[in-house]
């Protein structure tokens, strides 16, 4: 079972790592980091985040995705939240080639291997949420994963919070990449 974290310096300390690491391998949980930094993104950080947590499909099934919830779902749980937290604390900038240097709040995405060829890939946006909604998104999340993962579906899917109806809504990789354009470009 491996959770694996792309990162930016500074988001987190190499120290928090390493007990993110040790509090994962106390439950056989194999944490692997991988440092973003001087990777370019193409200005494509609403397609890919910042920050990426990876939840192998053995983990999700296993623990996340099961009917009843287990020792391992709180560590994982606790894992996502805490890194959420200390990242929804931090600001990256965006260099462009025009010169203007962009500050952005850092964003999460929680992907979770359903299968060999479907994930899907949690939004988790919201630097002003509270903690304690923090928790209900994670947990909604979560809930949201396992019903879906009953419907066996057959495609990657970006999955955002819709505020108005207070519930995870998924779309297919292509429709939320059209989303994008058309919102970028107006047409």
């Amino acid at each position: 079972m491996k959770i694996g974290f792309k990162y930016l310096p500074g988001c987190l300390s190499e120290a928090e790592l390493a007990e993110i690491s040790q509090s994962l391998e106390a439950s056989n949980i194999e944490f692997k980091t991988h440092n973003a930094s001087g990777e370019i993104y193409n200005c494509l950080e609403d397609l890919v985040a910042p920050l990426v947590l990876w939840i192998s499909s053995d983990l999700a099934k296993t623990h996340l995705l099961a009917i009843s919830t287990s020792a391992v779902y709180d560590v994982v749980k606790t894992t996502i939240l805490r890194i959420w937290r200390k990242a929804s604390t931090k600001t990256v900038f965006k260099v462009t080639a025009d010169g203007p240097v962009d500050q952005r709040p850092v964003t999460l995405d929680l992907d979770l291997q359903l299968n060999e060829k479907v994930r899907l890939k949690f939004k988790l946006r919201g630097n002003n949420l509270s903690p304690e909604q923090q928790d209900k998104y994670v947990d909604q999340a979560l809930r949201f994963a396992r019903k879906f993962s009953e419907a066996k579906p057959q495609e990657t899917q970006v999955v955002i919070y819709n505020e108005n109806l207070q519930e995870w809504e998924a779309c297919s990789e292509g429709d939320f990449l059209a989303g994008l354009v058309k919102k970028k470009t107006g047409k």
